[in-house]
């Protein structure tokens, strides 16, 4: 029932299904029309899965000596980042470019490692979304996954958070993938004077954690961002067919004309 059925994005056949094998083992393809879903069920699918990337952390752990540089203190306005509201996604021409023969894209959600990627997808796809012919950006007016992204991560639902793009390009497969744990945050700050509101201006904040910090610890941001992951891989598998998780209840039931009668009945709803 909460399902925005005007959207072009609009699937009513959508339920939670997990990656099983690439780069991408453990997303989960969102729908930004569906809003049937909480945090918890993403969460809950996750732990369901019970997929197991293995430790491939262990070739870079002699590297902890090194830093990362975050794109956030050399450039911001070419950079390709997404920004997150409480009621819409929005990918800007950074991110267009760096998919440049991507003519629809597929986005998915890691809740439990907090990372969302964005890879090619095919217009028959009833989770793609146009892409291409976005040369400005793409933004997506989708208060229902905004709200499972804000209750995954405890945003506040007044600001905006900004992440930057992690660019995967190998052999010819190309991927996007966002870090949700790393933002910065918008607000909008009002000036007053004598209760009257004279000026609203942009503020874009970094968090606490990065003061004092020139960059992030590799070995850590590596691992978080499936950097390292990608490394062991030769064949990506991009385009791995998300599957069903066994024994997972919290999709809904799809029913006949006949069963939606009996189960109202029970439920003591008289159906039409």
């Amino acid at each position: 029932m909460r399902a925005n059925s005007a959207s072009a994005y609009y699937n009513p056949h959508y339920s939670i299904e997990v990656i099983h094998e690439g780069l991408l083992a453990g997303f989960m393809p969102i729908n930004f029309a569906f809003g049937g879903y909480d945090a918890e069920h993403y969460l809950g699918a996750d732990s369901m899965s019970n997929i197991k990337l293995g430790n491939y952390a262990i070739d870079i752990m002699t590297a902890t000596d090194y830093r990362l540089i975050r794109s956030q203190e050399i450039e911001h306005r070419l950079a390709a980042q997404v920004t997150i509201s409480h009621k819409s996604i929005t990918f800007n021409a950074g991110c267009i470019s760096r998919l440049p023969d991507a003519e629809y894209v597929e986005v998915l959600l890691q809740p439990s490692e907090q990372l969302i990627a964005v890879r090619p997808s095919s217009g028959d796809n009833r989770n793609a979304i146009p892409w291409n012919s976005a040369q400005a950006g793409r933004s997506i007016s989708s208060a229902t996954m905004c709200r499972v992204i804000f209750e995954l991560m405890g945003w506040n639902s007044m600001w905006k958070y900004k992440i930057m793009a992690d660019c995967f390009e190998h052999k010819n497969q190309r991927l996007l993938m966002f870090n949700l744990s790393d933002p910065e945050f918008q607000f909008i700050e009002e000036i007053t004077n004598d209760e009257e509101v004279k000026e609203r201006i942009k503020r874009l904040l970094q968090p606490a954690k990065w003061q004092g910090d020139i960059g992030a610890e590799y070995v850590s941001r590596i691992v978080a961002g499936r950097r390292a992951y990608a490394a062991t891989l030769d064949d990506w598998k991009l385009d791995a067919v998300p599957q069903p998780i066994e024994s997972y209840d919290g999709n809904p039931v799809n029913r006949t004309e006949e069963e939606l009668k009996n189960y109202l009945a029970e439920q003591g709803v008289q159906y039409g």
